[in-house]
């Protein structure tokens, strides 16, 4: 990355990089255009301008749900209990995150208007390099040592894309240039890995990408903690080449019964519901139906049990581009 004089900062005596430096001033850039420049919606994006609210400050909640003071200085996360006292910019460990809300622009069951949130996440820069990746365990071996503070979480994050061979890499010239990954595990600590691109746009796409959607799907009802990079790993893993001939439910449960390096088996994960399916009433979600492309989603109130559709053919019908936002709105529509 010295080589390019954009990066000259970035860079130490050793060609070593700043990671910290990098990731903070990738905040400040979002943060001067949002905040401090006071950005405007264009005119000629008239539902936004009409309805798209930026909250550039918000009171801070205290409460256990909403701050990590675990870390110091404390993290203040997205108010849990009043989206509406939430800034529109806030960071992940990744990047910044931008949190859109359109005011009364949709309407409940009862006919009245509500608000319509949507999160963009974004992703530092990846940096260029021609430095051969290393083998993950040098990073686990890393956080064992070293032992940075959120090191246990980070640990149980480690995916590892060894072996990942698709259709769509099979011509794939091998790169000389490989992509240096920065991440913010912690407040002030930035570890970076390099690594070699395992998914091109064209690998989840068709099947895999439909089973990928459920996946989402039933992380929204689980309230499974796996990572999207986890799943699409997983899925690109099990599944070399396209499930042409298998069902949506009968790949999912492939994939579920799939052992990760670092975690088990992907299913362990999904188990239990969400805090927002325990705000709806229901107390379990059985998977055993899978195969037959349904979940049993139980109530708490009552002996009779819901037969729900994957919501694969809502996927089908509704999606592929505006992919799990609406496939999960279709979805608590019916659950409401």
């Amino acid at each position: 990355f010295a080589e390019s004089s954009l990066m000259d900062r970035y860079a130490s005596g050793s060609h070593s990089l700043k990671a910290e430096q990098l990731f903070a001033d990738f905040l400040f850039s979002l943060w001067t255009q949002l905040c401090q420049n006071e950005y405007k919606i264009p005119d000629n994006c008239s539902l936004s301008k009409k309805y798209l609210h930026i909250n550039r400050s918000f009171i801070q909640c205290n409460k256990p749900e909403c701050v990590d003071t675990t870390i110091e200085p404390p993290v203040f996360r997205r108010c849990v209990h009043d989206k509406k006292n939430s800034p529109t910019l806030t960071h992940g460990k990744m990047g910044p995150v931008l949190h859109f809300v359109w005011k009364d622009v949709l309407k409940n069951q009862e006919g009245k208007l509500k608000d319509f949130f949507l999160d963009v996440d974004f992703i530092c820069p990846m940096i260029p390099t021609k430095d051969v990746p290393k083998d993950v365990m040098h990073k686990v071996d890393y956080l064992f040592e070293a032992k940075p503070v959120g090191w246990l979480d980070e640990l149980a994050k480690i995916t590892d894309t060894y072996g990942v061979e698709t259709e769509e890499l099979e011509d794939y010239f091998r790169p000389y240039t490989y992509l240096c990954r920065l991440k913010m595990i912690s407040p002030g600590i930035v570890s970076t890995s390099n690594s070699e691109p395992f998914m091109r746009e064209e690998s989840l796409t068709g099947v895999r990408k439909k089973v990928y959607l459920a996946l989402k799907i039933l992380k929204e009802i689980t309230g499974a903690k796996i990572t999207s990079y986890r799943l699409k790993a997983s899925i690109l893993k099990v599944f070399p080449r396209q499930p042409d001939k298998m069902n949506i439910g009968e790949a999912v449960e492939k994939v579920l019964n799939h052992y990760t390096k670092f975690s088990g088996r992907v299913g362990d994960l999904f188990y239990g519901v969400s805090e927002n399916m325990k705000m709806k009433g229901f107390i379990m979600a059985d998977l055993t139906y899978l195969g037959d492309c349904m979940i049993k989603l139980i109530k708490e109130d009552s002996d009779s049990v819901k037969l729900l559709s994957m919501a694969v053919q809502l996927a089908c019908k509704a999606l592929l581009t505006h992919a799990l936002f609406i496939v999960s709105f279709l979805l608590f529509q019916q659950l409401a």
